[in-house]
């Protein structure tokens, strides 16, 4: 079973999904104890990587505060490094709102409100031109053929312009230019997005060795 519906088993919304995940006569299958438990101990391992997977497929406000707590104290470590003139309370303030940003951005999933691409967040769009082609050397009519939305690159999702983000941190940090965001900070927003992803692989391979160890 895939980590992002292991973590729905207690949903009732999720129940059909999670009973197909669980199905099957391979000798891969686990039972629901099973998952629990892999999950039990992977809490324990991958805190971070697991809270932020939570924070993306099931939008739990717990775990998404855990997630964003991770991601403050890597931000404020990572903040104290950089050649800034913020420092103190207004570098924490920027850190921890870099932070919570960064979850939110990749937290982001098709049924968020307003995140959907124009695509309708499948990540492909028709390609008229190969169709074309097709048609041509088929002389008949053929299943229209895709390729990846220039517009999302292949995610579902509209891009969050850095703009945004810095409205987003300005409104926290008055004093805060928007050159000296694009020129100091916007680098470690983008290290922090970079380490919500890292996580939620290392949490995804930790649960694929503790089930690979379990069957």
């Amino acid at each position: 079973m895939k980590l992002q519906y292991a973590i729905t088993l207690n949903e009732p919304r999720s129940v059909d999904a999670v009973a197909q995940q669980m199905s099957g006569s391979s000798r891969t299958a686990f039972t629901r104890t099973d998952v629990l438990t892999a999950l039990g101990v992977l809490q324990g391992q991958e805190r971070a990587g697991l809270a932020l997977i939570y924070a993306k497929y099931t939008k739990d406000k717990g775990e998404t505060r855990r997630a964003v707590e991770a991601c403050a104290k890597v931000a404020v470590q990572l903040a104290g490094k950089l050649p800034v003139k913020e420092r103190g309370k207004t570098q924490v303030i920027i850190a921890q709102g870099l932070a919570r940003l960064a979850v939110a951005e990749f937290s982001r999933t098709a049924d968020t409100p307003g995140a959907k691409c124009r695509c309708g967040g499948r990540g492909t769009v028709a390609d008229e031109e190969r169709l074309v082609e097709l048609i041509v050397l088929a002389s008949k009519p053929v299943d229209a053929p895709t390729k990846p939305c220039s517009r999302c690159r292949g995610t579902g999702l509209k891009p969050v312009p850095a703009s945004r983000v810095y409205r987003a941190v300005a409104a926290l940090a008055p004093a805060l230019s928007e050159r000296t965001f694009y020129r100091q900070w916007q680098g470690l927003y983008d290290q922090l997005l970079a380490w919500c992803y890292t996580q939620e692989d290392r949490a995804e391979r930790g649960y694929s060795r503790l089930t690979r160890e379990a069957a």
